[in-house]
């Protein structure tokens, strides 16, 4: 029996349940320029961190941090000038509430967080993720 997912725009997509994702393993997220925060830490010191916007949609696209399944940073990348790039773990999203898929559809490695993001949720993802590709200070 499948699973299935809906995003906001398009049909049900059916969701691959072979080869699950272990708690371990790193996951990408692309995070447009235009969505990165500033924050003051306790000592004075700026910190830059993606939007919690980056995480609104319930079936937030995301790709293996793994070499040989999506090709690396730099093939996640590939034509997304625009964007930088951070991980989180699947762990981290099984612990928020969240399931992480591997699917069918968007290439090697790609997977899907799906749930409900709430406020607290997004919020928690955004400060959770580590930058790969950093902005530029």
């Amino acid at each position: 029996m499948s699973a299935t997912a809906t995003t906001s725009d398009s049909e049900p997509e059916e969701l691959n349940p072979l080869d699950p994702i272990t708690d371990d393993a790193r996951l990408f997220r692309r995070v447009p320029k235009n969505q990165v925060v500033s924050e003051m830490e306790s000592d004075g010191s700026l910190k830059q961190r993606p939007s919690s916007a980056c995480f609104t949609d319930n079936n937030s696209s995301m790709s293996l941090f793994d070499e040989q399944t999506c090709g690396g940073a730099v093939a996640v990348m590939a034509g997304h000038e625009d964007y930088y790039l951070v991980s989180l773990t699947a762990r981290e999203l099984r612990g928020l509430g969240l399931d992480v898929r591997r699917t069918r559809s968007g290439g090697p490695g790609h997977c899907e967080a799906v749930g409900k993001k709430t406020g607290s949720v997004r919020s928690k993802l955004a400060k959770m993720a580590v930058w790969v590709i950093p902005p530029v200070r």
